[in-house]
């Protein structure tokens, strides 16, 4: 080892580096001869061809949005149900079709456009063409909250409070 933060050190250290550097230079050139030697005895090299495809891997990835838009509308209509967009990037994935997220999003997107999907509800949820929301969850505001004075948390002015008064409670006994 050596201390290349003391001159002395690296000045009585040199020698030694210098001589092993000369002999893996040595090694190199004794390699190289006896790789020569095999080259000349085994003639010339064939050429070496490329890795067979994986076509069934390549199938799997997509090359376009457009394959994308076809891949994320499979696994939203897969079933009767709302759908994340993490979801369909975990299912594409599990089905040996890793895509970015920012790509099952923007595909996502554009299947909606497109109306091969129902576009997203506000929290980002998607839905096959045939699934049939709530009514509430199609329309939350025709079923408004109870009004304030039947609701123990908003005093009759609208003030919402973190506590509310807590009703007498009939004590129950044995006596």
């Amino acid at each position: 080892m050596v201390d290349l933060m003391d001159p002395e050190d690296v000045r009585r250290k040199l020698p030694d580096a210098k001589l092993i550097l000369r002999g893996l230079r040595e090694e190199v050139a004794e390699w190289d001869h006896r790789v020569k030697i095999m080259e000349a005895f085994a003639g010339p090299s064939p050429i070496v061809p490329p890795p067979p495809r994986d076509h069934a891997r390549e199938a799997a990835l997509p090359k376009s949005i457009e394959e994308v838009v076809e891949l994320v509308v499979e696994v939203v209509n897969a079933d009767q149900r709302k759908i994340r967009s993490k979801s369909v990037e975990n299912t594409l994935a599990e089905q040996g079709n890793p895509i970015d997220g920012r790509d099952v999003d923007r595909a996502l997107e554009l299947a909606a456009e497109r109306g091969l999907i129902q576009p997203p509800t506000g929290r980002g949820w998607y839905a096959p063409l045939g699934y049939r929301t709530t009514d509430y969850e199609q329309a939350p505001d025709e079923f408004p909250a109870p009004e304030n004075d039947s609701n123990p948390f908003v005093s009759p002015n609208g003030e919402v409070s973190s506590s509310a008064p807590i009703p007498a409670v009939q004590q129950l006994g044995g006596d």
